[in-house]
């Protein structure tokens, strides 16, 4: 990245003061993996040991996406709705390189850990692949288009940011899935993992889908327009890449709520089925 700030971004910044907040962002994430890979294999051993050696690379790679998400988000919240915007297209925030950097450090890394699953474990997502490269091709795009413009866009990045809000109860999902949990706390257990689908249903609506909507809303209001009018106005390459990102959220949230409703289903003809044959059982035992 100081690679990246010395020949692409505008020669006339201070050397002290975009890059070294952007550099900040990126050795925060470095900072996480060393601590986590510490905190997770011995705070967490037995829940390692239960593993794979692939799902112990997925689980300390998702610990590691938790709390770059939960740090970002908050972040994020705090930038777009509690600080004061000036103009919400032209506007700018002095916190948005310290997150694009960890943004785009962690980009990184899950990209890196992507190609190592491949390569070693033969376990490929193309899906994530390509979403990753993406977005941080998006964003050193965003960052090279400054070298000749004024900035814009700070309010759009921040609530672009707050998209990782869903990841949290992404991956709580996976390791609740992971976690052996005795027949005495499965109720409970059930609870937990309801509660924690429908949070990932209405967090995943809200800041992926919801924050888009309201990008387009703030957009509109700038310029005095209607919402759905602001296609016309942006450039055609951010037009369409909103576009498509928004219908690949909404195609996700669909196949979030079915798989939702039908576990929820499978949930509740399971208890029925359960209550049945207790009662079928207790009726056998008073007959005999």
């Amino acid at each position: 990245f100081f690679f990246f700030f010395q020949h692409i971004y505008p020669q006339g910044k201070p050397k002290d003061e975009v890059p070294f907040e952007f550099l900040w962002g990126s050795y925060m994430l470095s900072s996480h993996i060393l601590f986590l890979d510490f905190f997770s294999h011995r705070f967490f051993f037995s829940f390692f040991h239960t593993l794979t050696s692939l799902e112990r690379v997925e689980a300390s790679n998702k610990l590691l996406s938790v709390v770059h998400s939960s740090i970002i988000s908050v972040g994020a919240f705090q930038m777009a709705f509690l600080s004061d915007w000036s103009h919400p297209v032209y506007g700018t925030h002095p916190n948005l390189f310290f997150f694009s950097g960890l943004e785009a450090s962690y980009l990184l890394v899950d990209t890196v850990l992507e190609l190592f699953k491949w390569l070693k474990y033969q376990k490929k997502n193309t899906l994530i692949l390509v979403h990753h490269l993406s977005i941080s091709g998006s964003l050193l795009f965003y960052f090279h288009w400054l070298e000749s413009h004024i900035p814009l866009g700070d309010l759009f990045l921040s609530l672009f940011f707050l998209m990782n809000a869903s990841t949290l109860f992404l991956h709580a999902r996976w390791f609740l899935d992971k976690l052996k949990v005795s027949p005495k706390y499965q109720p409970f257990y059930q609870f937990v993992g309801s509660f924690e689908n429908l949070c990932l249903v209405i967090v995943f609506f809200l800041s992926r889908i919801g924050s888009t909507w309201y990008m387009l809303h703030m957009y509109a209001k700038a310029f005095d327009i209607y919402w759905f009018q602001t296609f016309a106005r942006l450039p055609y390459i951010c037009g369409v890449s909103t576009s498509l990102f928004t219908l690949a959220n909404i195609y996700w949230w669909i196949g979030l709520m079915k798989k939702y409703w039908e576990g929820e289903g499978r949930g509740r003809r399971t208890e029925k089925k359960n209550a049945a044959e207790e009662v079928a059982s207790s009726s056998r035992i008073k007959n005999s």
